[in-house]
């Protein structure tokens, strides 16, 4: 085999060593390859690669991300340097203790740390590079950090005086980080001692499995590389193979499937089309989670499903919050609010989360596209545009909220949630923000909602609260970095930036 097990340590953390084959020339030796690592119980999910260089005397550390949880596997690809991982999971046997060893270019060593670790390093010679893949893409948001020197962690570093960042040297202690109710991301599993350990089934000892409905829409197509990344095995369902309407097949599929969380994305969400008809819009925004409710309380299965700001009429100025009562204009908001409400009735362990404004790169299937894409594809025509000026909302990313959602899950706050991204505009703003950051120069005309025949009444303002998201500190970039970071992935067609 060509990477062994050298030591174990701390109920998870492993030193590996490679087999080197060396000759007159140089040497070759592989540093990852994923059949191996599954025969070691080692994770193959890495997302994401850094490579740091430091001088001599530097320390970095200890850092960790809760959110999505990381684990790290790192080696020293030039000098020596004192990797560290100290235990931080609650309820671990081995809580606070940590564990330290000198890898360097010239012993290969690797260390794999999982998530539940706060880890670090400082460099021993005059320059050091360190690489690690990380088993969760980066979200400066919800990375944390203990500080190197706690006097109840005791690490005995082979510095004295490190070069250390502010932020380093500012870091909380272990025992402000277990106060906090984010540390709650990481629980000590029982018989996790070299595995990574992703979200866990109560039941069984396997991964947590999630039904995805409307799979291939365009906030399902988010949400599937969002949850793998965090560990979860996702059974994605498009509408075509099950129709929520019909409660046979939705037991069906929830008995096969066995989910622990099932994620409902399908909607009959086209407002002009539900006003002509109703029946079809109650069945599918109302009768359809009203199936899913009952069959998630006979398979114990969390729901998640996704709601509307049209739920609101807009009379207020401020953002809505979950408290605020509904009142909605239109057949569209009417069956997603009894949509919410069956829900509600029906089964407790669930999420209701209220968005709005949405756009992703795969489009609405059920609209054509998105927004985005139909002010670039007019902006690509001689003739004028006209957006309405007088309907505020908060436009969001599908990327942005498929990352709050998988942090949503991994907690028991169950309940309604408003998830959007931050801050509020008007429709014309917001076309005038994509031609600005496209570097289009268009002829847009603001003008009111008056002016544009339509049958549906919508809010005049829509903007979400996130109070209540905040308060289990997820938290939702600005609908202009969102926007930003989507036209970015579109021109270079790049996987989603997510924050």
């Amino acid at each position: 085999m060509a990477m062994n097990i050298e030591s174990r340590h701390l109920n998870g953390v492993v030193v590996l060593v490679p087999q080197i084959f060396e000759d007159d020339r140089g040497f070759f030796m592989e540093t990852f390859r994923a059949d191996q690592f599954e025969a070691l119980h080692l994770p193959t999910n890495f997302l994401q690669d850094n490579h740091s260089r430091s001088r001599k005397g530097v320390l970095r550390g200890l850092h960790f991300q809760w959110a999505p949880p990381m684990g790290k596997l790192m080696r020293v690809t030039y000098g020596e340097a004192f990797l560290m991982a100290v235990d931080i999971r609650k309820g671990s046997p081995t809580l606070g203790k940590w564990f330290g060893i000198s890898v360097s270019a010239a012993n290969k060593k690797q260390v794999w740390a999982p998530a539940g670790f706060a880890r670090g390093f400082c460099a021993l010679s005059d320059f050091v590079d360190v690489q690690y893949k990380c088993t969760a893409t980066y979200n400066p948001k919800t990375e944390s950090g203990i500080r190197w020197n706690d006097p109840d962690i005791g690490i005995q570093w082979p510095i004295q005086q490190p070069i250390l960042s502010d932020k380093d040297r500012d870091a909380q202690t272990l025992a402000e980080w277990l106060k906090s109710p984010n540390s709650e991301a990481f629980k000590y599993a029982p018989g996790a001692e070299d595995v990574l350990r992703p979200p866990q089934n109560d039941r069984t000892s396997g991964l947590m499995k999630v039904l995805l409905i409307g799979a291939n829409g365009q906030l399902g197509s988010d949400l599937q590389p969002v949850l793998t990344g965090l560990g979860f095995r996702v059974e994605p369902c498009t509408r075509a193979e099950l129709d929520i309407t019909n409660a046979e097949q939705v037991e069906e599929k929830c008995a096969s499937v066995k989910p622990d969380v099932v994620i409902n994305t399908a909607a009959f969400h086209k407002v002009e089309i539900c006003e002509k008809e109703p029946a079809t819009s109650f069945a599918v925004n109302a009768i359809g989670p009203w199936n899913l409710a009952r069959s998630c309380r006979r398979h114990d299965a969390v729901l998640v499903h996704f709601s509307t700001d049209y739920v609101f009429d807009g009379n207020q100025s401020h953002p809505y919050t979950e408290t605020d009562l509904p009142h909605p204009l239109n057949v569209y908001g009417v069956s997603k609010l009894a949509g919410e409400q069956i829900i509600n009735l029906s089964w407790e362990r669930h999420f209701i989360v209220r968005t709005c404004g949405l756009y992703g790169t795969a489009g609405s299937r059920g609209k054509g596209g998105n927004f985005v894409e139909t002010m670039l594809q007019q902006g690509g025509q001689p003739t004028p545009i006209r957006v309405v000026d007088d309907q505020i909302l908060t436009p969001t990313f599908t990327a942005d909220l498929a990352q709050a959602v998988g942090a949503l899950i991994q907690t028991t706050k169950y309940g309604l949630y408003h998830v959007s991204a931050e801050g509020q505009c008007s429709w014309y703003e917001f076309a005038a923000k994509i031609f600005d950051l496209a570097g289009l120069s268009k002829n847009l005309t603001p003008v009111s909602t008056l002016e544009f025949a339509s049958p549906v009444r919508r809010p005049a303002y829509s903007v979400l609260s996130k109070q209540k998201l905040n308060s289990l500190d997820i938290e939702m970039p600005s609908w202009e970095d969102g926007l930003r970071r989507y036209l970015s992935c579109r021109k270079t067609k790049q996987p989603l930036q997510t924050t």
